[in-house]
């Protein structure tokens, strides 16, 4: 079986996103077939990984990040990519549904904005700047209830 540096070295660093390039939002969604663009089996039926086709260079902040049921921000951009990847719960972000597994790359200056009716909890990656500064505002009042159709 080869090295892990040997599976590593074969990885087609041009199908990568870098975040600074792109200018719409790219995700588990949009990419559905980001899981086989890069596959390292480590051992075989046991231990999978497949790589999420972003590079990953300019982040430097990782959080873990947990929104609470009920809450809408409204729409809102940010000066520096954002990287979401959805641990539980899901969350509708410009009326798409994220849940535990997806991800998310959301570009500098692209406005988003996002409800959850039942919360979520997410790795939130970013560059220096930790998701601030907003353009202002960015929570609508929070609800005692998710409201439905």
């Amino acid at each position: 079986m080869p090295s892990m540096k040997d599976r590593v070295d074969k990885i087609n660093w041009k199908m990568m996103y870098d975040p600074k390039k792109v200018t719409e939002i790219i995700s588990s969604k949009s990419i559905t077939n980001w899981a086989k663009l890069h596959p390292l089996t480590v051992i075989p039926n046991r231990i999978d990984k497949s790589l999420i086709p972003i590079d990953f260079k300019m982040f430097r902040l990782l959080s873990v990040t947990t929104v609470a049921p009920g809450v809408k921000v409204v729409p809102h951009s940010h000066d520096e990519p954002v990287f979401r990847f959805f641990l539980k719960g899901s969350v509708l972000l410009n009326g798409v549904k994220y849940e535990e597994g997806d991800w998310i790359l959301i570009p500098e200056g692209v406005e988003y904005e996002l409800t959850t009716e039942d919360g979520y909890t997410a790795l939130v990656d970013y560059g220096v700047q930790c998701g601030a500064p907003h353009n202002g505002d960015v929570l609508s009042p929070l609800r005692s209830k998710p409201e439905h159709d």
